[in-house]
């Protein structure tokens, strides 16, 4: 089948409120939102992977995530661990997906120093 998502705007700090819950105390969320367009659900389980790959192969109790407008910066992220959280050595199936449906809804997912930078697109109503 095909995938079409359901595209909506939705405050990308929440988002990022909404994609760490499964995760607990592991991953502190701060920052400031502003509006993007994306599939919410699809979005929050995508940056949801990556932040649980962050932790799992980074060796890390906790992670975070700060959101700044439509980028959210997970760290503390190694070389090796963004590697694999990227899907370019693939031994996370959930984040090398995650990284696909972040490209399929428009946006980025790239190593920045020690941190895995995902930008979404911004919603046309945040002008």
């Amino acid at each position: 089948g095909r995938w079409d998502p359901v595209l909506g705007d939705v405050d990308s700090l929440q988002l990022a409120r909404a994609a760490v819950v499964p995760l607990g105390e592991a991953v502190e969320v701060g920052g400031g939102g502003t509006q993007v367009t994306v599939a919410h659900d699809d979005a929050a389980r995508a940056l949801e992977a990556l932040a649980r790959c962050a932790l799992r192969h980074g060796g890390l109790e906790r992670v975070e995530l700060q959101v700044d407008g439509a980028a959210f910066t997970i760290f503390p992220v190694t070389a090796e661990t963004a590697a694999i959280c990227l899907g370019r050595e693939l031994r996370d199936f959930g984040a090398a997906v995650a990284v696909r449906v972040i490209a399929a809804l428009g946006g980025s997912t790239e190593p920045e120093g020690e941190t895995i930078v995902v930008r979404l697109p911004v919603s046309a109503a945040a002008g």
